[in-house]
């Protein structure tokens, strides 16, 4: 099963082959104004909250409609985009095309994963950039073995990326179940796995591994999630992270174990850009 993953700075985003399409085809009701106040297409982009959100939306259109081409070259951009909407939970989805998807954005950089629908799957994504989180005022969200786990580590910069890649895992997994932040994250435990990274497929570098339990049912079913560590900063690292768990009508997670051969295609293999 391969996954493509479109990751980029807004800024080269909007500089994309078909970035004018996307744009365009935001809710002109709400968004015209503001597409036409971009000279060329984002050389002197909006600075207003409104603006810069219009960037992300537009940016993150772009980077979905070249993951869908790169599983499917023949789909155009206004046909990728006329299909796209969202469900009551405000989950996007294609309305006719065969293809699943998450979208992420993080301090001016944004990230799509489509990959084909397959029954009972569901894909989650989340990218987090360079976060300025003070992990100790974060206790909430993780379980008392994550919170041990995290504090017995002396380095603090190795400390919050051990609770970012976390935090990054818990929203890509609620992401795919098509829940928000209320879901319940102290009750999602994340863990290093044991999975040999050599059973794990690959067209870019390979990501770490980890194991999500969900402690929200009984018994605790679990999920594998595969991160990245995409660069890191004196302000501490960042990460990107995909979930593609097993879920029942009820919601149930069901283990998935299977889950293993997933091949990811990142940027049409030219790997992570610079941020």
């Amino acid at each position: 099963m391969m996954i493509s993953v479109q990751l980029y700075p807004i800024s080269e985003a909007i500089g994309l082959d078909g970035a004018s399409i996307a744009l365009k085809s935001l809710d002109p009701a709400k968004d015209q104004d503001l597409v036409e106040s971009l000279d060329i297409l984002g050389s002197n982009p909006p600075q207003t909250p409104q603006g810069k959100r219009l960037l992300e939306k537009g940016s993150s259109r772009v980077c979905l409609c070249k993951a869908v081409q790169s599983l499917s070259k023949e789909l155009t951009f206004p046909e990728i985009l006329q299909n796209l909407e969202k469900d009551e939970r405000g989950k996007p989805f294609f309305r006719d095309l065969p293809f699943d998807l998450s979208l992420a954005h993080s301090r001016g950089v944004v990230v799509a994963a489509v990959t084909e629908k397959r029954n009972g799957h569901f894909l989650g994504i989340d990218l987090e950039v360079r976060p300025p989180h003070d992990v100790d005022a974060f206790k909430r969200v993780c379980t008392q073995n994550e919170w041990t786990d995290i504090q017995s580590i002396e380095n603090i910069a190795e400390r919050k990326a051990s609770f970012l890649r976390r935090w990054c895992a818990k929203e890509a997994y609620v992401k795919a179940l098509g829940e928000g932040l209320g879901y319940g994250f102290a009750n999602l435990d994340v863990e290093p796995t044991r999975i040999p990274p050599d059973k794990v497929a690959q067209t870019t570098r390979t990501p770490e591994l980890w194991r999500l339990i969900d402690h929200t049912f009984d018994p605790p079913p679990s999920t594998p999630i595969y991160t990245w560590s995409i660069d890191s900063h004196e302000t501490g690292p960042s990460c990107l992270s995909i979930t593609y768990p097993r879920i029942s009508e009820s919601k149930r997670v069901v283990d998935g174990s299977k889950a293993q051969g997933l091949e990811f295609l990142v940027n049409d293999g030219k790997g992570f850009p610079n941020f």
